[in-house]
């Protein structure tokens, strides 16, 4: 069996690695607990909210300029 863990890492006791928040949102610095249930690993990010195509279609430079 192969398992692929897409947006994940690895986080085996004593692994330390980061959760980088998105544009003026908190980072996480964590460290592993080697939980079995999730194959040692952890996701390294929130997600989207809205597809990419769809924020190219709903937001503009002047949007990104506004958040940052």
């Amino acid at each position: 069996m192969y398992v692929t863990r897409k947006g994940a890492v690895r986080a085996q006791r004593e692994d330390y690695g980061i959760i980088p928040g998105s544009i003026g949102a908190k980072s996480f610095i964590f460290k592993g607990k080697s939980n079995a249930h999730s194959f040692s690993y952890c996701s390294h990010g929130a997600g989207r909210l809205i597809s990419r195509n769809k924020a190219k279609s709903v937001y503009n430079l002047d949007d990104l300029i506004a958040q940052t």
